[in-house]
């Protein structure tokens, strides 16, 4: 399995923080709120920029077998690889046929 792409997310982030890839505006605007609400499966509040979730923290967005990758507004930035996509194969047995 390539883990070199999710392994690249905190240069990614980084990126974002030092107006590297997008400018500063545009950040602003991808990480302002723009829908929120109760999460229906987990039952918590949470809020989405434009393509980030979003908190008073900072944003980020997980993925498929709980991987993760973010930033803080303090300018950190942090990626959580994990080693296996078991719940891939789960989700493809239940709803790929």
């Amino acid at each position: 399995m390539d883990t070199a792409p999710r392994a690249r997310s905190p240069g990614f982030y980084a990126a974002l923080l030092q107006g590297r890839a997008l400018a500063p505006t545009l950040l602003a605007e991808a990480t302002s709120v723009h829908a929120s609400g109760i999460d229906q499966v987990f039952g918590h509040d949470n809020a989405f920029g434009l393509g980030f979730g979003v908190d008073a923290n900072g944003f980020g967005m997980g993925g498929l077998g709980g991987s993760y990758g973010g930033a803080s507004r303090d300018g950190y930035t942090i990626a959580f690889v994990t080693g296996s996509m078991a719940l891939r194969v789960v989700a493809e047995r239940h709803f790929v046929r």
